[in-house]
């Protein structure tokens, strides 16, 4: 295995440091939690997914009876942390943006019994960037209207405040906006005490989406 969870401040394992509650080089066996459209939609380690090392994590939507609005996802889930700040960071690359409608990458964290959700959303058509607010809708990011090259490996961070229920920022590509007053969306009652990282795509027609992750980590910070 070489993706490891850190259940405790400090894991056993000598590549943690302390706050490291989730560490995903893609090489080994893959166990993310996967769930899509249809029956063959990808979730796994490939080869062609590598940023670094021998492979990454390749999602793709399903390949028989494909359709608009497919949908590919893959979830970690990880104990909740004890401090204030969460954050998720990786690799991304996308072999072709015109098939993708939606890339979305998801923080949730359980809170007294109730789920909140921090979600950063791209949709490469129009180059909108947006983000999950209070209301359960997206609010677009003006200032972020980056277009991105196919083939291109662009890093990522979603980044949380958890004991106030906050945005503390995103980036895509080197631009972080600020969004660190704004607030997660509550979507109802939870039912377990771990947190968890979901990473998502959404097809264009009928067609596969792909994308690929690599070098996947949460930190969790407790100076803020």
């Amino acid at each position: 295995m070489r993706d490891h969870l850190g259940n405790t401040l400090l894991a056993s394992n000598l590549e943690f440091a302390r706050g490291v509650q989730l560490l995903d080089d893609c090489e080994g066996t893959c166990n993310w939690i996967a769930a899509g459209t249809g029956g063959d939609y990808v979730v796994t380690y490939a080869t062609a997914a590598a940023c670094f090392g021998l492979k990454g994590l390749h999602l793709a939507t399903r390949t028989t009876d494909t359709a608009a609005d497919d949908v590919v996802s893959a979830t970690k889930r990880f104990n909740r942390s004890p401090n204030g700040l969460l954050v998720a960071r990786g690799k991304l690359m996308c072999p072709d943006w015109t098939l993708v409608k939606y890339l979305s990458i998801a923080l949730n964290v359980y809170h007294i019994s109730r789920l909140y959700k921090a979600i950063f959303r791209y949709t490469p058509a129009t180059d909108v960037h947006a983000y999950l607010n209070t209301a359960g809708t997206y609010t677009t990011i003006t200032l972020m209207v980056e277009r991105y090259t196919n083939g291109t490996w662009l890093t990522w961070e979603l980044s949380i405040n958890w004991t106030q229920l906050k945005y503390w920022g995103l980036t895509l590509a080197d631009y972080t906006p600020a969004v660190s007053t704004a607030g997660m969306y509550n979507s109802g009652a939870g039912t377990t005490m771990e947190a968890e990282l979901i990473l998502s795509i959404q097809s264009v027609g009928a067609a596969v989406a792909t994308a690929y992750f690599d070098a996947i980590s949460v930190l969790d910070c407790p100076d803020i």
